[in-house]
């Protein structure tokens, strides 16, 4: 028996304990609790970042609106006009992008600006789907879609003619049997950096430098809120061009016709065609008449026509010459003294501004004298396409000065104007002397008006339609070659021939909405900058680190009763560990 009394007695197990119980929770549930809370807190921060750099427009390489403080300078913002016509959309309309990669990063940027901005316009509304595609890298894909919508591609939308790289897009904006066609290069101007501006005059003499251009306006809200607009309203306006009389014909390609004109309306959606006849009655159908510029007067009856057509609210373009046929004197067509009682007088001068003065275009046409200016800052802000063309540039050759006559019914106002003050610029009557100078006594003082718009006021209680006239002091402001493809990218004629056709066709809304101008932010330091963040970076940082280390090592306490507290009870739970 005392053998068996002298056998040790085999320690207790202690009870299993689960996860709850355990001294992991027991015994410090607050350590356990924060250490949960920081892995949530690592992890959503890491999915957060990834979500919101993943977003079209944040990426390295582009920024996004949420950097922007001031709302001028927000590139996708939509605006306003934008975001009331999305809402009201009720017709579905298929938005395909096609871009290629680009030689460099300029036009990679303008591919995901456009898929920024179309995503943005497709959040606002449930019609609008949009699908974008690489030409280059799902091709397959490409042609499935241009075979099933029925479009085609322009191998100028891929090149680009002022950064003169490949690369760009193009937009089809698809609704019904509608289509709209968009070009990178529409909403995309580019302007050569300051400072290679600066190294190129310097070095004139010296090898030319490599150009650096950057993106300095983006239209893309405008253009596509005109394109939505021309697949999806109802009818198509329709402009009537008169002829018998020398008139440009929109069935001509030498340079003083207007059959790019009448493309480029064919491609806003408007109807174009020829009207022989008027002496009986302008015809219900035409939306917009226009006389360009005719060499021959027209008769009495045509004037008491296009009078009549004008008293039942219709919309006339008349565009005038400087000469007549013989070279001799001033044209005459006839209408000016309907034009007049509209509110707009023609002049027997040439409007000029020598400042601003370059060569004339070749005298071709003896009807035509070689006086041509550019104008920027001569675009009146009370009219909506003088807002629109606000620091635009464009060319005029030839025009005659137009003067605003008071009428207590016409609101008339003049949209382009000469830019230079005082003697600088003038209204010269005396065009065939050896010099042309401004003459206090004779000629007109500046500014000199050369495009103007009138329209008819509305009356108390009267809810018919009203007339609207806008006059061109030169019609080869519309001609093929001021609107041929090989025209200077500086020069915005095709933006204001569209806007006024539109604001004649009542369609205010495809008139103005300005760009965008991006902002380049770049960040430069010089070599005790470079020199300063690589010392904290490689010595100055890990030193740190290091001396935490060795502050939490040597506290007095790191082993506290709690740390020896937890070590007792792991060896208390072992088999034959300490009581």
């Amino acid at each position: 028996m005392s053998k068996l009394k002298d056998i040790p007695k085999s320690p207790k197990k202690s009870p299993r304990r689960g996860f709850l119980t355990s001294r992991f929770i027991n015994h410090d549930l607050g350590g356990t609790l924060t250490g949960i809370l920081d892995i949530l807190v690592v992890c959503g921060l890491f999915i957060t970042v990834n979500v919101a750099v993943s977003r079209p427009g944040c990426s390295w390489n582009h920024r996004g609106d949420w950097t922007a403080f001031d709302r001028a300078k927000r590139v996708f913002a939509l605006s306003p006009k934008t975001v009331k016509y999305l809402g009201e959309l009720n017709k579905p309309v298929t938005v395909v992008v096609l871009y290629a990669p680009p030689q460099g990063q300029k036009d990679y940027a303008v591919a995901e600006s456009v898929k920024e901005l179309l995503t943005r316009m497709e959040r606002r509304t449930r019609y609008l789907r949009v699908e974008s595609v690489n030409v280059v890298s799902e091709p397959f894909k490409a042609k499935k879609l241009l075979d099933k919508h029925k479009v085609k591609t322009d191998p100028d939308a891929f090149t680009n003619p002022t950064i003169g790289g490949t690369g760009g897009g193009q937009v089809f904006f698809i609704s019904d049997k509608r289509k709209k066609s968009v070009s990178f290069n529409d909403i995309a101007t580019y302007a050569l950096k300051k400072e290679k501006q600066k190294d190129q005059a310097k070095n004139q003499s010296k090898k030319p430098q490599t150009a650096d251009y950057r993106l300095q306006y983006f239209s893309g809200e405008e253009v596509f809120l005109n394109a939505l607009i021309t697949v999806t309203q109802q009818q198509q306006p329709r402009v009537c061009f008169t002829s018998g009389h020398g008139e440009a014909s929109i069935k001509g390609f030498t340079a003083f016709d207007l059959s790019f004109a009448a493309e480029l309306l064919k491609q806003q959606n408007f109807e174009t065609e020829t009207v022989d006849k008027i002496s009986g009655q302008v015809p219900v159908r035409c939306d917009v008449l226009v006389v360009a510029g005719p060499r021959v007067a027209l008769a009495e009856s045509e004037v008491s026509s296009i009078q009549t057509y004008l008293a039942r609210g219709g919309k006339l373009l008349f565009m005038t010459r400087t000469l007549d046929v013989t070279g001799q004197a001033w044209s005459r067509s006839g209408l000016e003294e309907l034009l007049a009682s509209y509110g707009v007088r023609v002049e027997d001068a040439a409007a000029i501004d020598s400042k601003t003065a370059i060569r004339g275009i070749p005298p071709r046409d003896r009807t035509i004298s070689p006086v041509s200016w550019l104008v920027r800052d001569g675009w009146s802000a009370k009219h909506p396409i003088g807002q629109a063309m606000r620091g635009k540039v464009m060319r005029v050759d030839s025009p005659r000065a137009l003067v605003s006559v008071p009428h207590p019914n016409m609101d008339t106002q003049a949209i382009l104007t000469t830019q230079s003050k005082g003697a600088a610029a003038w209204g010269e009557r005396d065009l065939f002397g050896s010099t042309a100078q401004y003459d206090a006594k004779r000629d007109i003082k500046s500014p000199v008006a050369v495009v103007m718009a009138s329209r008819e006021l509305a009356k108390k209680g009267e809810k018919k339609r009203r007339a609207r006239v806008m006059v061109l002091g030169t019609h080869l402001l519309v001609a093929n070659y001021k609107l041929s493809p090989n025209q200077p990218s500086f020069d915005y004629t095709k933006e204001f021939v569209l806007m006024a056709f539109n604001w004649l066709a009542e369609q205010e809304s495809l008139v103005a909405l300005a760009p965008r101008r991006p902002e380049h932010v770049k960040l430069k330091l010089n070599i005790q900058q470079v020199n300063r963040i690589a010392r904290l970076v490689v010595l100055w940082l890990p030193l740190l680190a290091v001396m935490l280390g060795l502050l939490v090592w040597l506290i007095p306490g790191a082993s506290s009763k709690r740390g020896r507290a937890r070590k007792l009870a792991r060896k208390t739970d072992k088999p034959g560990g300490a009581k």
